[in-house]
């Protein structure tokens, strides 16, 4: 089993980091977690880029995303949603519709936050677009609130 795990947040030492790093160290031995730490070479979602020759970071995340059994994703809250970094990869990966690399990818979706809330309302945010993606977007929860802490 092959797990992939995305960060919402290009920080070196972010909390959703660490929450991912914390995650794939509890993983029985025989599950494999990678991260994909390529996020910041993404640009911003483009059609018109897409259709005439898609960029060589966006083909690795859909190739991340298309070969992992599940995803778990890890955000944190900014201004109330979803941070850009994040949305733009979902994004990339929601194309071609409909035959996508997230249809049907099972999803759990975690956050940390230094707000007493856990980057909830991202998280929220992030499972509506996950689910109008077709991903299938798993009940599990993790708010990790005053992740500074």
């Amino acid at each position: 089993m092959h797990i992939l795990g995305l960060c919402g947040s290009l920080r070196e030492r972010s909390y959703n980091r660490r929450v991912l790093i914390a995650a794939g160290k509890e993983l029985p031995y025989e599950e494999v977690f990678l991260m994909f730490e390529d996020l910041a070479k993404i640009p911003p979602y483009n059609e018109d880029i897409d259709t005439r020759e898609t960029p060589a970071p966006v083909q690795a995340l859909r190739s991340a995303i298309a070969t992992a059994n599940g995803i778990l994703i890890s955000t944190p809250e900014y201004n109330g949603s979803v941070p850009g970094v994040l949305k733009n990869i979902i994004d990339w990966a929601s194309r071609a519709y409909p035959d996508h690399a997230l249809r049907g990818k099972p999803v759990v979706v975690a956050g940390a936050s230094i707000s007493p809330y856990g980057a909830s309302l991202a998280q929220t945010e992030l499972r509506r677009v996950l689910k109008v993606d077709d991903a299938h977007v798993l009940v599990a929860e993790l708010a990790v609130a005053g992740a500074h802490n």
